[in-house]
């Protein structure tokens, strides 16, 4: 049950980082959802290293 709870977040994590690159990317510099998607690209990216790594 943990291997598949944490392959799960895995994959989720490994879709919701470089979604969130890319629309950190497109996002101008001067709008209010910058800091927003900033954190969330941080924090799936190193979810998802560390879920990887792990498994």
């Amino acid at each position: 049950m943990r291997h598949a709870l944490w392959h799960s977040w895995s994959r989720m994590s490994g879709v919701l980082f470089p979604a969130s690159v890319a629309a950190l990317f497109f996002t101008p510099q001067d709008s209010s959802y910058v800091v927003m998607l900033a954190m969330a690209a941080l924090a799936s990216g190193g979810t998802w290293v560390y879920l990887r790594n792990h498994e």
